[in-house]
């Protein structure tokens, strides 16, 4: 339970905190548009290695725990409440990739045009600027942190009433 805490507070924090705290930076403190993609490229990338795992754990327990449940209780309640948490947590995979992947890929794109002409950067008429792509980053990021707290939530549930 502290892991699937932990993933969802991480998740939330990069796009309430994190993203927002960059823009600033960039806005008031003259951070330059290459550092925050650099910035947001690790962050990406470090979450990108450590979220699937902590979401397939935490999943994993809450499904044990649904298991468990049908085992031992009368009602299936708890079975329930602990297998839709379960659903919930491993939802950030599919959110991910359905709803995030056309931004994130974008965002990967612009921190290796960075890389490549720092002061450039490339961005044609049509296409949104990085701090678009920012700020749909960090709405998406919110969104998709409800589904493991949403989790959290219904397997507390089944914890303090079964």
């Amino acid at each position: 339970m502290e892991k699937m805490v932990q993933h969802q507070r991480k998740i939330i924090a990069h796009g309430l905190v994190t993203v927002p705290a960059l823009l600033l930076a960039q806005a008031q403190d003259g951070l330059s548009h290459g550092a925050i993609l650099k910035v947001w490229r690790r962050m990406y990338q470090r979450g990108h290695a450590h979220s699937p795992k902590i979401a397939v754990v935490t999943s994993g327990a809450f499904a044990y725990l649904a298991w468990y449940a049908s085992r031992t209780t009368v009602t299936r309640a708890p079975m329930l409440l602990f297998g839709t948490a379960a659903s919930l947590v491993t939802g950030v995979v599919p959110f991910t990739l359905i709803f995030m992947r056309p931004t994130n890929n974008a965002l990967m794109e612009r921190a290796a045009d960075e890389e490549l002409s720092p002061n450039n950067p490339v961005q044609g008429p049509e296409q949104k600027t990085s701090e678009q792509l920012f700020t749909r980053w960090a709405t998406l990021t919110g969104i998709r942190g409800l589904l493991p707290l949403a989790g959290g939530i219904l397997g507390l549930v089944a914890v303090l009433n079964y």
